[in-house]
């Protein structure tokens, strides 16, 4: 199986910026250690992490389903509203509003 993505209705400080990855696409990415185009045997697989940084306070939320490719349809598996937010440079958290929350 390929793990697959789309980016949606991101929105930084207030303003829609869009949807910067309208169509699904790879989730893995090769600079990332242990990250592969497929699943593994068991139908798991190691999304490499994000995040964002500026100089100013800052609040970016977007939507990120994640599906599998089989047989050129994609599978809609799951479905993460992520929040990152700054309060200085330096300084912030993500969160998928579940079962992921990390801050400096």
């Amino acid at each position: 199986m390929e793990p697959q993505e789309e980016i949606l209705n991101e929105v930084i400080n207030g303003t829609p910026i869009g949807n910067p990855e309208p169509t699904w696409v790879d989730i893995w990415n090769a600079n990332y250690p242990g990250s592969t185009q497929f699943t593994n045997a068991g139908g798991q697989f190691l999304d490499a992490p994000f995040g964002a940084c500026t100089l100013t306070p800052f609040v970016d939320t977007f939507t990120q389903p994640i599906s599998m490719l089989m047989n050129g349809t994609n599978y809609t598996v799951r479905t993460n509203s992520w929040t990152l937010t700054s309060t200085a440079a330096g300084h912030g958290s993500v969160t998928n509003g579940s079962d992921v929350t990390q801050s400096k």
